[in-house]
Order: C-alpha cells, then structure tokens, then sequence
C-alpha cells in the first residue's frame, strides 16, 4: 500500500469540496471535516479515528472502507469477559 499524505489533526475549511480526491492511505486522525462537501465521492481508503468529525458531511467513513485506528489504550471486547488488573487475586 502506497503511503499517502497525513492530515491528521487539520481543519479543512467548512464547505471544502473534495469530489475526485484520492485519499488512499491518506491519514485523517483528528482531523476537522465538518460541512465537507463530497467525501463519497473521494477515492481510495483513508485512515480516521474517533475524534475525526464528520459532523455535517453526511458521509459514513464505515460504508466507504475507510480503516478506524483505535489507539491501544482502548479496550476492544471481542466477545470474551473483560477483567482489569485490579480484578486480579493475588497468588
């Protein structure tokens, strides 16, 4: 996979029209997308987190393939009960 650029943390100007941009491996964790206009219709697959707002594009980052990065400090339950350190008896 190609390296793309990274925009993580940027504010993209509201109304920013990106129809036709290829974005794959494009890195956007944290950045600002709010009113961006034509996500859907950018190419290739970008990177985002949960602080990546969206908020007014109406695009859904999930349905186009987009890859979430969640940091390692978040659990993520995959089916198992889930027990913290201070759960743990000593021996």
């Amino acid at each position: 996979m190609s390296r793309g650029r990274t925009l993580a943390g940027r504010d993209l100007e509201p109304g920013a029209d990106l129809a036709f941009t290829n974005l794959n491996g494009t890195d956007l964790r944290g950045a600002d997308l709010t009113n961006v206009v034509n996500l859907g219709l950018t190419t290739g697959s970008a990177t985002y987190d949960l602080s990546t707002d969206f908020t007014g594009s109406g695009f859904d980052p999930v349905a186009a393939g987009w890859t979430l990065v969640v940091p390692a400090s978040v659990p993520v339950h995959r089916g198992e009960p889930t027990r913290s350190f201070s759960d743990s008896k000593p021996d």
